[in-house]
């Protein structure tokens, strides 16, 4: 999987724990092997919080399940 897998941005992670359609597409996507930034899973924590309201113990497992699929996570870099 690795660096061929697929780079997912915050949309694909936000369908992922929406309660619509688009929630089994999008882990059918995550269950394949992907990789993310560190920025999306940022962006993730914020849209889930202010968006979706949801509360700090949701989005930290939320968090840990996309860690745990991951096949690699892009840091924060200046590049």
């Amino acid at each position: 999987m690795g660096s061929d897998a697929p780079f997912l941005d915050t949309h694909i992670l936000i369908y992922a724990f929406s309660q619509d359609e688009r929630q089994w597409a999008a882990r059918s996507l995550m269950k394949q092997g992907f990789r993310l930034s560190v920025q999306s899973l940022n962006e993730f924590a914020n849209l889930c919080r202010r968006n979706m309201l949801r509360d700090w113990s949701l989005i930290d497992d939320a968090l840990i399940e996309i860690v745990g699929l991951a096949s690699s996570i892009q840091p924060l870099t200046l590049a």
